[in-house]
């Protein structure tokens, strides 16, 4: 059978052509914020930029992309979601980028190295959260993978600029942790406090339950978090009842004033799928 337009447009904004075009995107991102930065020391040379981009900044996002769905994706997190994500995060280097040119011209002293590093720093908390709340890891262990992304970028944009690494100040990479842990504990505090006074229960475990059900079809860790929030009440409940002409009873179907579901593959009643049946 032919597919149709929409079904093709349907396949291309699915799965793996929609990542690599926003991979591509990513990479566009980084080129862009490399030639941001190349104003910054007055480098024109377009295959200095180039490499900057791709080698400094985009390539070090997808080997961390790689890394990390190895080590802690699991199910959820797989390589594909995983390296959507770090092209989207990229353009916080981009956000970086530009305020490093404004402060340059402002007349602070900034390199192209310190730029790259705050914006990767600043994508890499954004990550861990992300990956706390996707994977249900602890923020600690999320947090610990994703120092790897700008100590990555790091050593390629040395390597880049520099032609080596023995230049590294590591007091920097110090301060990207700084960076990286501390918007990344706050945000994700405050989401954990306010879930916690509003339904009593963990973030966390409500998203990372709804995305499993949401991706994987499975429902337990949902059905738990349901019941947990749930409560017992008396309802009102309709009685339809249905007849032949010869006043035969032919079923009753209980209408209550509640909504039963179901959400996807959970429901409270068997009341849906009953009434498709009839």
């Amino acid at each position: 059978m032919r597919a149709t337009r929409g079904s093709e447009a349907g396949v291309l904004a699915s799965g793996w052509p929609r990542t690599t075009i926003i991979c591509v995107l990513g990479l566009i991102s980084s080129i862009l914020s490399a030639l941001l930065l190349a104003l910054i020391e007055g480098l024109l040379n377009p295959l200095k930029i180039l490499t900057i981009g791709f080698i400094g900044i985009w390539l070090p996002a997808i080997i961390f992309s790689m890394l990390q769905s190895l080590t802690i994706g699991g199910n959820i997190m797989n390589l594909r979601r995983s390296m959507t994500n770090v092209s989207v995060l990229i353009n916080f280097i981009l956000l970086a980028s530009i305020l490093g040119l404004i402060a340059h011209i402002l007349g602070a002293d900034i390199t192209i190295e310190e730029v790259i590093l705050m914006g990767t720093a600043l994508a890499a908390s954004f990550n861990a959260l992300i990956y706390r709340y996707m994977t249900g890891n602890s923020l600690a262990i999320s947090g610990a993978t994703s120092i790897i992304w700008p100590i990555l970028a790091l050593v390629a944009s040395a390597l880049v600029l520099n032609g080596g690494i023995s230049n590294i100040n590591y007091f920097k990479i110090f301060l990207v942790i700084i960076i990286m842990a501390i918007p990344a504990i706050i945000i994700s505090k405050g989401i954990d406090r306010l879930s916690e006074k509003l339904v009593g229960i963990s973030a966390k475990k409500v998203f990372r339950a709804y995305i499993t059900n949401w991706l994987t079809g499975a429902k337990e860790d949902l059905e738990g978090v349901f019941n947990h929030v749930g409560v017992d009440s008396e309802v009102i409940c309709n009685l339809l009842c249905i007849s032949a002409s010869q006043s035969s009873l032919i079923g009753v179907i209980a209408v209550p004033y509640v909504h039963p579901g179901p959400l996807k593959n959970i429901g409270s009643s068997s009341l849906p799928p009953d009434l498709i049946f009839i």
